[in-house]
C-alpha cells in the first residue's frame, strides 16, 4: 500500500530544520511519517488522559512529565495550544522544581501585542540557553502545566547543576 506524505510535512520539517537543526527535524519528521491515519485517511490523535489545568501557584512543588507523556499532548508542530515544548526543554523531564510564578500575560516582541496565557507556569531557576539558535538572553522557559505533575510530599526541587541556570 503507498502511504502519502502528510499534509505539510515537508514544511514542518524545513522550519523545524531552520530552527532547531537536523536532530530535531528529523526526529519530528519521522513521528509525523510514523503517525497512525484513522480510516477516513485523516491523522488519528489519541485524546491525552492528562489533566491540563492544575491551577499551580508559586512555591508548590512540581515534577516535569516524562517525556513520552508530554510528546503525547503536543500536536504535530510540536506545540500545545501554541505553545512549543522546546528540544532544550527535554533536559528536565523527570526532575523537580517549584513553581517560580503564573503567566498570565506575555509580550510579543516582534507583532507588538499583549497575549494572555492560560495553565502556564515559570520554574525557579530553569532557564533557556539559547542551544541551536544562538540566543544569550536566559528567558525562562514556558510550562504549560500539563507538562507537570504535582510532586510527592517531602519530595526535593533539584537544582539544575549550574548557578542560576
Amino acid at each position: 500500500m503507498r502511504r502519502l506524505l502528510p499534509v505539510g510535512f515537508l514544511e514542518t520539517c524545513l522550519l523545524c530544520l531552520r530552527t532547531e537543526g537536523w536532530a530535531v527535524a528529523f526526529t519530528r519528521g519521522y513521528r509525523l511519517l510514523m503517525r497512525p491515519f484513522s480510516g477516513d485517511g485523516q491523522r488519528h490523535r489519541p485524546t491525552p488522559e492528562i489533566p491540563r489545568v492544575l491551577g499551580l501557584q508559586p512555591g508548590e512543588r512540581v515534577e516535569v512529565r516524562a517525556l513520552e507523556e508530554i510528546e503525547s499532548t503536543l500536536d504535530e508542530n510540536g506545540k500545545l495550544g501554541g505553545l512549543a515544548f522546546t528540544s532544550e526543554m527535554r533536559a528536565y523531564c523527570g526532575r523537580r522544581f517549584r513553581v517560580f510564578e503564573r503567566l498570565e500575560l506575555l509580550y510579543n516582541e516582534y507583532t507588538h501585542q499583549h497575549r494572555t496565557v492560560k495553565n502556564t507556569v515559570l520554574l525557579q531557576n530553569v532557564y533557556c540557553h539559547g542551544v541551536g539558535f544562538g540566543c544569550h538572553r536566559r528567558c525562562f522557559h514556558f510550562w504549560r502545566e500539563a507538562w507537570l505533575k504535582r510532586a510527592a510530599e517531602g519530595a526535593r526541587e533539584e537544582s539544575t547543576g549550574k548557578e542560576g541556570s
